[in-house]
């Protein structure tokens, strides 16, 4: 790991340190809806920790989606999105995105992504861990 991704990490890890326990925040899971900008919802599962995170959109989406840590900015960490893993054309437009997560509490988390240029958003409260 280079020192520049290395002390992101860090970086990273004292954010959730802050808003969540250390055990929780190596595999949390955190349930709701994303909502884009021009009203569509779909429910999503995230589980999250300082490396990756998976998506599992329901219907009508119905895709799954990882990425993994890219960086921080202001409190904010970015993942970059993998090719999805069950195909589905939500989850395969995804790609190459980024993927914004913000600690809003210690049991919410303020997610968004763009699809095509329309930005999606949604407040996910804590779940049962895997």
């Amino acid at each position: 790991m280079s020192m520049s991704l290395a002390k992101y990490v860090l970086v990273f890890a004292g954010v959730l340190a802050a808003a969540f326990d250390s055990t929780s925040a190596q595999a949390s899971s955190w349930v709701g809806v994303m909502k884009s900008d021009n009203g569509k919802r779909a429910r999503v599962t995230a589980f999250v920790n300082a490396e990756t995170v998976q998506l599992r959109f329901g219907e009508p989406v119905n895709c799954t989606i990882d990425a993994n840590f890219l960086d921080v900015e202001n409190g904010t960490s970015v993942y970059r999105f993998h090719v999805s893993q069950n195909g589905g054309a939500f989850c395969d437009r995804l790609y190459p995105g980024e993927l914004m997560v913000t600690p809003s509490s210690t049991d919410s988390l303020r997610m968004s992504f763009r699809r095509h240029l329309v930005p999606w958003w949604g407040v996910l409260e804590r779940g049962t861990d895997r």
